[in-house]
């Protein structure tokens, strides 16, 4: 086994390259899944959530994975400003999809009383705010997506567990299924 400073780097190899395929595949699946859901709007949101993640994972791909001209590159090398401006605003953008998408969905498939260009507008000025401020790499674009990330998976989450109403349509009864099959033979 190796030890643990010479493990790090394909521990982190995979660690994105996995949350890229995961990203990518979920956001494939709800491509291929959109065109049998065309009036909910949460399902666009959250089609665009995963598709703005993987965008962002795609951004730390080419920064620490391509082996040049990225990752040879200073954390302040103008090409990795706009890439961290590219996760930062890619993982923001998600994260208020996810929201939107939420509260959608809680509603009924109405939006909610905060209007939902302002919300994204918020995003993208926190994404240009972070990554012209973090000026430690990585790490500290992570801290700052706390703002955005902690208290929008604090309130799906509750959301979500608090539903009183379901959204499924109750199974049919006996009687309309026997119609159906006296109907159809």
């Amino acid at each position: 086994m190796l030890p643990f400073p010479h493990a790090f780097p394909v521990v982190q190899f995979l660690g994105v390259v996995i949350q890229f395929g995961g990203a990518a595949l979920l956001a494939g699946l709800f491509a291929l899944l959109r065109r049998f859901v065309i009036r909910r709007a949460y399902f666009g949101a959250w089609l665009g959530a995963w598709a703005s993640f993987t965008i962002a994972i795609a951004a730390l791909i080419l920064r620490y994975l391509v082996p040049w001209p990225f990752s040879t590159a200073d954390d302040q090398d103008f090409t990795v400003r706009v890439l961290y401006f590219v996760y930062q605003a890619g993982k923001s953008l998600g994260f208020i999809l996810f929201l939107r998408g939420t509260r959608v969905y809680v509603a009924g498939g109405r939006d909610g009383p905060i209007n939902s260009s302002v919300l994204l507008l918020g995003g993208l000025l926190l994404a240009a705010v972070s990554a012209a401020f973090a000026m430690h790499g990585l790490d500290e674009m992570v801290i700052w997506q706390g703002i955005i990330a902690v208290p929008t998976l604090v309130y799906c989450t509750m959301a979500f567990a608090t539903l009183k109403q379901q959204r499924v349509l109750p199974p049919p009864s006996w009687g309309s299924i026997r119609i159906s099959i006296f109907c159809s033979t």
